[in-house]
């Protein structure tokens, strides 16, 4: 479910919950390329919370989730940075950078629905919030200072 990146065997693991228009997530996403950069023995699976299917964000989300499915994790990873780190998001520009046929688009939405499920049950209110090995980060801590007692 999401997108993972990193190394799939990695002892350790941290979900990060998020939106795709969450300014707190795009500037949670620098940590999270540090955390990979620098922490070899850890992955980062990134899970999607939309209102809706029909909700705006959806689109980026499948994008996003289209050019994972296509297995090339630099090309996801350079995907990411561009969608998070980018001031202005702009879904048209990033989708002509990174054309997807759509069929597969559409194929995304099983994944939507899933990862919408799963933040229903497990209670997510807000974004960004982050897992590691299973555990709930409170909500005192911030991803910034989590990447340094890694």
């Amino acid at each position: 479910m999401g997108i993972l990146v990193g190394d799939t065997d990695a002892k350790n693991s941290i979900v990060k919950i998020c939106n795709t228009f969450c300014g707190y997530c795009s500037e949670a996403h620098k940590h999270i390329d540090y955390i990979l950069e620098n922490k070899p023995d850890f992955n980062v699976r990134i899970i999607y919370v939309i209102p809706d299917i029909d909700h705006p964000a959806a689109h980026a989300i499948k994008h996003l989730l289209a050019i994972a499915e296509m297995g090339d994790q630099n090309y996801t990873r350079k995907a990411l940075d561009d969608w998070y780190l980018s001031s202005i998001k702009n879904y048209p520009e990033f989708a002509a950078k990174y054309p997807i046929k759509i069929e597969n688009l559409e194929a995304q939405a099983i994944k939507l629905n899933k990862m919408s499920s799963w933040c229903k049950n497990a209670g997510i209110h807000y974004t960004p919030q982050f897992f590691i090995n299973g555990y709930q980060i409170p909500e005192n801590y911030k991803i910034e200072e989590i990447k340094h007692i890694l």
